[in-house]
């Protein structure tokens, strides 16, 4: 059964620094070009190419005039979600792919969308330490901030399992496998329900 078969859902993957979103996010889309990466805004001078970096401003702007779905803070900046991103894609036939960081934030969108699905990537603390270690080698503080970070998050999670619809043992090292898995896990939770 292919993932079009099913009317189009948010997908909110849930997990803490390197558990895998970003990795898994580009491999569902390699699987299958339904899932998509729904970027957020980042007020910032600088930034990864799964932000797209606008001034505190302009920030500020989007808050104002409610085109933000939804908008948090995290190491220093702010994050924010737009309604049209995802409006586009569920219009399109896609399948949004949203990392929403903490709980809180998962509950925010989850509340305001129609068709959600929430994932968490699971992983050890120990897989989330050497994954931190190899990302960011030579930073000790960095490499702190995130652990401490995943830490909370963890501790967090642990406690609130019900909110997510799929758990998924993300400690693997093959994305392209754990992609496959995923997109299996995430049809047959679609088929059940």
């Amino acid at each position: 059964m292919m993932l079009s078969t099913f009317e189009p859902h948010v997908i909110l993957l849930s997990g803490p620094p390197t558990s895998g979103k970003d990795t898994l996010t580009q491999c569902l889309h390699d699987l299958d070009p339904c899932y998509v990466m729904a970027n957020k805004f980042k007020d910032s001078t600088s930034g990864s190419s799964n932000h797209i970096i606008i001034s505190p401003a302009e920030f500020d702007l989007m808050i104002e005039q409610e085109e933000l779905l939804q908008w948090h803070s995290r190491y220093g900046r702010r994050y924010g979600l737009s309604r049209k991103t995802i409006n586009t894609a569920l219009d399109n036939r896609q399948w949004p792919i949203v990392h929403t960081g903490k709980l809180e934030n998962l509950l925010n969108i989850k509340g305001k969308v129609h068709n959600s699905l929430s994932i968490l990537l699971a992983c050890t603390p120990q897989t989330i330490h050497q994954r931190l270690a190899e990302r960011h080698a030579g930073d000790l503080e960095e490499q702190a901030t995130r652990f401490e970070a995943a830490r909370e998050e963890l501790q967090e999670t642990a406690h609130n399992l019900s909110y997510f619809d799929i758990i998924f043992d993300n400690n693997g090292n093959d994305p392209v496998k754990a992609a496959h898995a995923l997109n299996e896990a995430i049809i047959a939770h679609l088929v059940n329900n």
